[in-house]
């Protein structure tokens, strides 16, 4: 079994089996095989069934570059809380990447060893590294199973960092990169465990650990602590924090941790010095402190440069939990052969360690088990052996060999004891430091360079040595390649190595370099050519290029500048070729090559152009001519006229040029012929329209011109000429001119006579008249017209002369039309007006009630108006109908208007406004409902209500009895009362009940464990109080009661007490009854000896449980065996089997048991080890070796 699991055990099982217990779990406790637990008073608090799956946690790193570390995070936690179902199933198994659920592979469907848990409860975040940057991890942080204690429900986990590669990469702890050296504090939180002194929770804590690079610093103090530490009841708990440091010049400090640090919001009255001296006064313990509860405490080592108060270079923080036992638990020997408690030894990279530990149990009994002592966080390859056992002290050696990993650094070696009654020595270590194993000097050639002696390269010898100061052998010295090897030309890296005899390995590296210098030798060289040139660029050369050799590489390589295919310039070129072999050494030959150019360009001309004169001069005539080469590309061409010239009339040769660069000359011409064929251009004025000037219309007067490109001005006619008289319409004038060249040009324009002018209106001035009635007046009026063309026309008016007018002013329209239907209105206005003011009737006084402090808001009804004209004036009051009056009488003055601005003399009334609303209470408490702190009642506060009045606004509010006063049990009314300032009163009421529903307080026994009787019972006695805190001493009731008496196994009392308001309160302890067990006796030996026998024998076990307990004292599935390690314990003979069957339970008279235990043939040449567990939850071992 291994350390981790073997050290779950022994110091978690009573905890464990505590906290199951509660809740409805209760699992058998299997301790260490040499120490079976006693009876030992615990009560542990009810609040520990909220316990989640947070056990502890641990925080280390160790520096692997100049800024970057690598953190190891270990935790402990509760099992069945990572299982693939189960009522108190929190989390399942996951995948090394933490992305996907998987199945648990343990036992019962729970976590078993190589399973992934998430250490953080998938509370991504969880871990900070405390950069500037406030980096955070991203995911959870997974955790790899390490060791498992199925019985007692536990496990250990490492977290790793896993890669999504094809299989996944899982590497153990979790790397990071600082921007500098630090410092930084990571935190690592999570959720949940126990924390104050009163075993209350918190949901969440943390370890915080100081990342310091500086000063050398290679990473922070590294310890162990068992996780649960026994300190005896009434009597001062002292033990020292075993720590050890990889920098051995460096000055570690302790302190307890604060609760920003930790998340451990309460802690036990010790203190730690800086030493690491931890301290717990005997004042506390038992009194403040029950027996048999758990404290979580956290402690900080720092790793400082200098003594205290000295820079700070990194901490780590240390858990555990404080048990508080009865008994005296067993203590280490540390006086010589055997270590001091944290004395530190010195064991080299392979060299063997060996050193003898011893623990003694005080309170030894004869007959009892010895002490047990087990490793806690040992390194790898170390073990602890031949322990050996007499009258209560327990002999152990530590066997340990460190390798080259271990070198240069520290571990603590810790140890922990444990007596039959399961109580545990106080915290015991030493440390062993490994030195650095220093690597084996290389002594290297300096870089060798040498001549090819041949195409391959050359041979080439050399030395290397090397030293070791710590080894007396010389290092063994490896080189690849070989000296006296055969080089190829080039640099080659020659890599050797030294080993030391521990392992240790140095490396190191020169180059040969082998080189040619000579250069190839070129031939075949061409004769210079000529080639005509086919384009802009010249021409494409093409030649065959020389040939070379070389004298160490066969094939070296030609190339020509310009290369052949290359197209060259009308010019005269060399051509360059060099011959370069494999090491670049290159040898240069030439030739020339001429490009020509003897090619006349090519003319483009146009063909014969036929243009129109613009003038009598001809006309200006514009052409395109392009000419191109071959070579040259486009050239410009010249031409006699040049192109936009003017040509006369007729036909005129044009002769063109083009000469390329190289004076290559192209000729052409080309004919323009000028003509006139153009017409005149006859100008005509615009399309006129005149007013008719009589009956006859009207005489239109204009003029006609004409002008030639050719011939300039020319004389245009018209008909009807210029100055005829044009009648009524529209009429066609036709004008034209011809040229010398007997072209004609026309136009023509039209003249049209129109009678638009309206007639003439001749209307009356505004007209005012007096109504005659309601209705207005009747109003007569003359209107004419006359027209030009047309004499005198009929005048239609709108409203008719001699119609009735309305009161106001009315616009009365006219219009004339003439024979054309040119229409002319006008108008003039008729205004019939009312000077009779209107009559005012009278109206009463009103009273109204103020709604606030500046008074109300009154409406009223306006007086009735009449007006003999106007049937309906207006009434305007003054303050209006709506407005706020002040307290008191106002008075308001009306006066009415007609439609005509006729008013009426003012008619008054009063307004009175009046204050009789009482002030209105609010927020006045429900009825309060209290428990009775005393017989005398409660102290009731409550908030007074509050008063507001429509015109005073706040006001006081008194209420009898008042805030703060003792209201007696039962019900009393609160008044509270307000008035206003003209006397208007109000009052409120509530309730308050002072009630007693608080049920006693039970004061009862601790959980009890006791022995049986030989009848496999137990008579036990107990005491269980309960105090009031109305009615006093209450009397309490328990079933069973005390004194009854008990079966084997954990009986529950169930105990009530009720106060004198019927108020029950109910409690209940556990009763354990045990057997009277006293160890195996001959055959069987006990104390970790392996008992030899042969397989296939059956072995008579024999013990006592105190008498007869009758046959049925196994618990179930029980007597069993598994296999186990036969490691280097003592063996001893087995001096007596029996002849049976099978396995069997009897009972003999002399008061022994004697279970026959039938062996398999199998297991010869195995190890076993035999649990007995019993009824009475307790369990047994012993080990065999088969023959």
């Amino acid at each position: 079994m291994s350390a981790g699991v073997e050290m779950m055990k022994l110091y978690l099982v009573p905890f464990v089996a505590a906290l199951l217990s509660l809740v409805g779990c209760q699992q058998a406790a299997t301790p260490h095989a040499a120490a079976p637990p006693a009876a030992v008073a615990s009560t542990p608090s009810a609040r520990l069934t909220a316990l989640s799956h947070g056990r502890y946690d641990n925080l280390s790193y160790t520096k692997t570059g100049t800024t970057s570390v690598l953190f190891t995070l270990k935790g402990g936690f509760r099992r069945s809380y990572f299982a693939n179902s189960g009522a108190n199933r929190g989390d399942g198994c996951w995948n090394a990447l933490g992305t996907t659920t998987v199945s648990c592979t343990g036992a019962g469907g729970m976590a078993g060893v190589g399973d992934y848990i998430s250490m953080d409860v998938r509370t991504a975040g969880s871990f900070r590294y405390g950069d500037p940057a406030n980096t955070v991890r991203p995911g959870d942080v997974i955790g790899r199973v390490e060791a498992v204690d199925a019985t007692n429900d536990l496990l250990y986990a490492t977290a790793i960092t896993a890669v999504n590669t094809s299989p996944v990469t899982v590497t153990d702890g979790i790397a990071h990169t600082y921007p500098a050296t630090g410092p930084y504090t990571a935190i690592f939180s999570a959720c949940c465990r126990i924390d104050t002194a009163d075993t209350t929770l918190n949901d969440s804590y943390e370890v915080d650990a100081v990342v310091n690079l500086n000063n050398g610093n290679t990473g922070n103090p590294v310890s162990t602590v068992q996780p649960i530490v026994d300190c005896a009841v009434n009597a001062t708990c002292t033990f020292s924090v075993p720590a050890a440091d990889p920098d051995p010049d460096h000055v570690l400090t302790y302190r307890l941790a604060t609760v920003a640090e930790s998340g451990i919001s309460g802690t036990l009255p010790g203190t730690i010095t800086a030493a690491g001296i931890y301290s717990l006064p005997n004042t506390t313990l038992g009194t403040h402190v029950p027996v048999g509860t758990m404290y979580a405490t956290q402690v900080i080592i720092e790793e400082r440069l200098g003594s205290a108060p000295g820079t700070i270079l990194a901490t780590t923080p240390v858990d555990f939990l404080i048990r508080i036992v009865t008994g005296t638990p067993p203590v280490f020997t540390v006086t010589s052969p055997f270590p001091t408690n944290g004395q530190v030894f010195t064991a080299p990279v392979g060299h063997a360690f060996t050193q003898q530990v011893q623990a003694v149990d005080p309170d030894f009994v004869s007959g009892n088990a010895a002490v047990d002592i087990d490793e806690l966080g040992f390194p790898a390859g170390a073990t602890l052996d031949a322990c050996t056992s007499t009258a209560g002290t327990t002999t152990c050696t530590v066997n340990w060999t460190p390798t080259q990993a271990d070198a240069g650094k520290s571990f603590v070696l810790a140890l922990t004891a444990h007596d039959t009654s399961g109580l545990g020595a106080a915290p015991y270590s030493f440390t062993v430091n490994v030195p650095a194993n220093t690597a084996p000097t290389l002594h290297l050639p300096a870089p060798i360079t040498v001549e090819a002696t041949s195409a391959t390269g050359a041979i080439v010898t050399y030395s290397a040595t090397a030293t070791d100061a710590e080894d007396a052998t010389a290092p063994d010295i490896t080189c690849t390649p070989p000296s006296n090897s055969t080089f190829a030309l080039g640099q080659t890296t020659v890599t050797c190595s030294a080993t030391d005899s521990n392992g240790t390995k140095s490396t190191g590296t020169f180059t040969v370099t082998v080189a040619d210098t000579t250069p190839p030798v070129l031939s075949n060289v061409p004769a210079a050519f000529a080639i005509e040139a086919t384009g802009p660029n010249g021409a494409a050369v093409t030649f065959t290029a020389p040939s070379a050799n070389d004298a160490v590489d066969p094939t070296p390589s030609v190339s020509c500048d310009p290369a052949s295919g290359t197209t060259l310039s009308v010019a005269v070129h060399t051509v360059t070729c060099t011959a370069t072999d494999a090491r670049g050494n290159h040898s240069d030959a030439s030739f020339v090559v001429t490009v020509t150019d003897t090619t006349k360009p090519t003319l483009t001309l146009p063909a014969t152009i036929v243009k129109e004169a613009t003038s009598a001069a001809g006309a200006a005539v514009t052409f395109t001519a392009t000419a191109t080469d071959i070579v040259d590309g486009t050239l410009t061409v010249t031409c006699t006229p040049a192109s936009g010239s003017t040509f006369a009339l007729g036909d005129t040769s044009v002769t063109c040029s083009a000469t390329d660069a190289h004076n290559n000359k192209a000729t052409g011409t080309f004919t323009v012929t000028v003509q006139d064929k153009t017409k005149p251009v006859v100008t005509v004025p615009a399309n006129q329209t005149l007013e008719a000037t009589g009956p006859s219309g009207a005489i239109a007067t204009f003029s006609a011109s004409a002008t030639d490109i050719v011939d300039g001005t020319l004389t245009a006619t018209c008909d009807p000429a210029s100055g005829s008289t044009f009648a009524l319409g529209a009429t066609t004038v036709n004008c034209s001119a011809t040229d010398a060249a007997g072209n004609k040009g026309t136009g023509s324009f039209t003249v049209t006579v129109q009678d638009t002018t309206k007639p003439v209106l001749s209307l009356p001035s505004p007209l005012t008249v007096e109504a005659a009635n309601a209705s207005g007046a009747n109003v007569s009026f003359t209107a004419t017209a006359n027209d030009l063309v047309s004499g005198s026309r009929p005048v239609n008016c709108t409203p008719n002369s001699g119609s009735t007018f309305a009161l106001g002013t009315t616009t009365v329209n006219c219009n004339a039309t003439d024979t054309a239907s040119n229409t002319s209105t006008g108008s003039f206005t008729v205004t019939v007006k009312d000077s009779t003011a209107p009559t005012l009737g009278a109206h009463a006084g009103i009273t109204a009630e103020a709604t606030g402090p500046a008074g109300a808001a009154v409406t009223y009804t306006a007086p009735a108006a009449s007006d003999a004209v106007d049937g309906s004036p207006t009434v305007t009051c003054l303050p209006a109908s709506g407005t706020t009056f002040a307290l008191g009488t106002t008075s308001v003055a009306c006066t009415a208007k007609d439609a005509s601005g006729n008013m009426s003399p003012p008619s008054t009334f009063s307004v009175t406004v009046q204050d009789t609303t009482a002030p209105a209470i609010t927020g006045v408490p429900a009825d309060i409902t209290v428990n009775a702190a005393n017989a005398s009642g409660a102290v009731v506060t409550y908030v007074t209500p509050t008063a507001s009045d429509l015109v005073d606004g706040a006001r006081t509010v008194t209420c009898t009895p008042a805030s703060g006063s003792t209201f007696p049990i039962g019900s009393t009314t609160v008044t509270c009362k307000s008035a206003d300032s003209r006397g208007n009163s109000a009052s409120k009421t509530f309730a308050v009940n002072v009630r007693d529903t608080v049920p006693p307080v039970l004061s009862l026994p601790a959980n009890i464990v006791t022995n049986t009787a030989a009848n496999g019972q137990a008579i036990v006695n107990f005491t269980a109080t309960a105090n009031d805190a109305v009615s006093g001493p209450a009397p309490v009731t328990c079933t069973p009661p005390s004194g009854s008496t008990f079966n084997v196994g954990v009986n529950t009392v169930t105990c009530t007490a009720k106060d004198a308001a019927g108020n029950q309160a109910t409690g209940t302890f556990t009763v354990t009854v045990r057997y009277a067990f006293d160890g195996f006796y001959q055959p069987i030996d006990m104390n970790g000896v392996l008992n030899s026998v042969k397989a296939g024998s059956a072995i008579p076990v024999k013990f006592s449980l105190g008498g007869n307990q009758g046959l049925d004292i196994f618990a179930l599935n029980s007597p069993s065996s598994v296999g186990n390690t036969c490691g280097t314990a003592p063996v001893d003979d087995v001096e007596q089997t029996v002849t049976a069957g099978g396995s069997s339970l009897s009972y003999s008279g002399g008061g022994q048991y004697i279970y026959v235990w039938k062996t398999d043939p199998s297991w010869s040449g195995t190890c076993r080890k035999l649990t007995v567990t019993l009824r009475d939850g307790t369990s047994q071992f012993a080990y065999f070796k088969f023959k």
